[in-house]
């Protein structure tokens, strides 16, 4: 690593101070590598680093052309000095866009693409052609010394460890399929043996996923706005993550549009006689699961910093009727906690737009005999085939019902969290004055609207109903992790042992949320004032998948038939008082 470092800097204009340099890294955790440390001095002024004012405290100035995005890739392949001979540029240039042209007419492209794929897809290209084709030896180097080599531990490494327990996070499936999809197309264009060649596809694909950093540029000298491009930084790269000690941060001259490194913090040098590992923090907010899926590694906060975690609810471990409900109304299942420091407790962000949401299948109304606020129809599809064989009488109405049926069961059943349909299969049941109850088959905007309408006691019965189900997952879902953890840590494998612990504490800090749960008091949450918190977006919907699996329905919510009542046709009444009012949603259903 120290001869890459060395070459790269005499072959790229890079300026660094003196007195900066690589080292293995001190953390503790082994797959930290090497980190850039600053020495407390010897300098050709006879000043240490920290007392020099000299370039406005800039320990590196990396090129802007030294860097790989997808324009500087571009430019450097279609540059001839980067070869030995011109026919040799010609070679490799005709290869590369011959391949990123057979990539390009791939239909299946269009659903991976993105700046940090197409990265990955040129240094893929670049590894399994080198032997056959000269490579520019700013490529080779870098993917030789640092790609290559890198020890990365996270879930497109390690997806026999992450996949079982976080399917549920959409982040995962997607890196599979890309996976998937370099692979294939590697094996068609290139004739590579997957078998040999995987472990080799995921380590370049997970070091280019954690090294990369979104450099801002300037849309004008006259405005401050600025774009940011997906770019690989060598040796600023190197610089390891932390949130207590982030002496440094990086930025662009935007006079020259190098990239460059600055001291943010001088005191923690001061008086210091001993080297010092520089830090900047990958990210200003910490939520857990995507930092550690993302570089491999738990961080440690301050104990004043106010830390995330997306709670993204395992769905084969909701009752069916939630997990229904939560589809049709395209809710996603996901809770964001919060603690404040090491030692603070794990609360939920009730702050977070989203969270009310998850309350609706709880709904509690006083006013509602026992059959409950919400009333489900099975056999949902007969609206949507009535309502279509009035736009067109002349299609049969018993193909439609059995096209209806299979479509809408089919999202009921997916692994998915989308269903592709209007909400008309879930009836809220509402009072109107004391005695009358009224049925309507309401979207989930309307459905908020009424939650929030709630009296006191009823949304604290509400959120009794909801700690119920969430204490309830929270026991099952610890036992799953307990269960998987003990059957991993069972086989003894030293090369696998060696790169566990980032998992192990993702599923120590989860266990830590679970268990907080127990600890909720409905009373305190209602009364709460909550602190201003960060906007974190949470994970999105489940919308891919890794194959065809399919979910149970419990039998109270199974196929059913066109009659929901033994042999009483089907009737809309039973489910609505407002049918032409729902009728018109389906209008711009099928008008779409």
């Amino acid at each position: 690593m120290e001869c890459f470092y060395q070459w790269y800097k005499d072959h790229n204009a890079v300026v660094t101070d003196p007195n900066v340099i690589l080292s293995k890294s001190d953390l503790a955790d082994p797959s930290s590598g090497y980190g850039l440390y600053a020495l407390p001095d010897i300098t050709d002024e006879g000043k240490s680093t920290k007392d020099r004012e000299n370039d406005e405290g800039i320990l590196l100035r990396i090129p802007k052309n030294a860097a790989f995005d997808i324009n500087t890739i571009d430019a450097i392949i279609h540059d001839a000095d980067m070869y030995t001979t011109p026919a040799q540029s010609e070679r490799t240039l005709g290869k590369v866009k011959e391949a990123f042209k057979h990539l390009m007419e791939n239909p299946k492209t269009e659903e991976f693409l993105s700046e940090a794929t197409i990265l990955a897809f040129y240094f893929l290209l670049f590894h399994f052609i080198k032997e056959d084709y000269e490579i520019p030896a700013l490529f080779r180097q870098y993917l030789d010394n640092v790609l290559v080599v890198t020890e990365i531990n996270n879930p497109i490494t390690r997806p026999h460890e992450y996949i079982p327990l976080y399917r549920q996070y959409p982040t995962l499936l997607g890196d599979e399929l890309v996976i998937l999809y370099f692979t294939s197309y590697l094996e068609n264009e290139l004739g590579i043996d997957i078998e040999k060649s995987e472990k080799t596809i995921r380590q370049i694909y997970a070091a280019i996923t954690s090294r990369t950093l979104e450099i801002p540029h300037e849309i004008s000298e006259e405005s401050n706005d600025f774009t940011t491009s997906t770019t690989l930084v060598p040796i600023l790269d190197f610089i390891n993550h932390s949130s207590e000690m982030p002496w440094c941060a990086f930025d662009v001259d935007r006079k020259s549009a190098d990239i460059i490194l600055k001291y943010k913090n001088l005191e923690p040098f001061r008086n210091n006689n001993n080297k010092q590992e520089l830090f900047i923090q990958y990210s200003d907010i910490i939520e857990y699961t995507s930092f550690n899926f993302t570089y491999g590694f738990v961080p440690v906060v301050p104990d004043t910093s106010v830390c995330y975690f997306n709670l993204s609810l395992q769905r084969s471990l909701l009752d069916k009727r939630t997990r229904l409900y939560y589809k049709w109304f395209n809710i996603n299942p996901v809770i964001q906690f919060y603690k404040e420091g090491i030692h603070g407790k794990w609360k939920i962000n009730l702050t977070h737009e989203k969270f009310i949401e998850l309350l609706l299948p709880f709904m509690k109304d006083s006013h509602i005999d026992e059959q409950g606020s919400w009333l489900y129809n099975p056999n949902a599809y007969n609206t949507f085939a009535e309502y279509h064989s009035k736009l067109d009488p002349d299609e049969n109405i018993e193909d439609l019902r059995t096209l209806y049926r299979s479509n809408i069961r089919a999202d009921e059943h997916s692994a998915g969290d989308i269903m592709h349909f209007p909400q008309l299969a879930w009836t809220l049941r509402y009072s109107e004055g004391e005695r009358n109850v009224l049925k309507k088959r309401v979207s989930k905007s309307e459905a908020i609207d009424y939650i929030k309408e709630l009296p006191e006691d009823d949304l604290e019965d509400t959120f009794e109903a909801f700690k119920k189900f969430l204490t309830e997952y929270a026991n099952y879902r610890d036992q799953v992790i307990v269960k998987f953890v003990e059957s991993i840590i069972s086989v003894e494998d030293k090369d696998q042992k060696a790169g566990r612990q980032s998992f192990l504490d993702l599923c120590q800090v989860e266990r830590a949320v679970l268990g907080n749960i127990q600890d909720i008091q409905v009373k305190m949450i209602l009364e709460e004032t909550t602190k201003s918190l960060d906007n974190v977006p949470l994970p999105p919907p489940i919308n891919v998948s890794l194959d065809e699996e399919e979910e149970d329905i419990a039998p109270e919510f199974s196929e059913g038939d066109s009659n929901t009542n033994g042999d009483e046709p089907y009737d809309e009444d039973n489910f609505t008082d407002f049918l032409d009012e729902e009728y018109s949603m389906l209008s711009l259903f099928f008008n779409r």
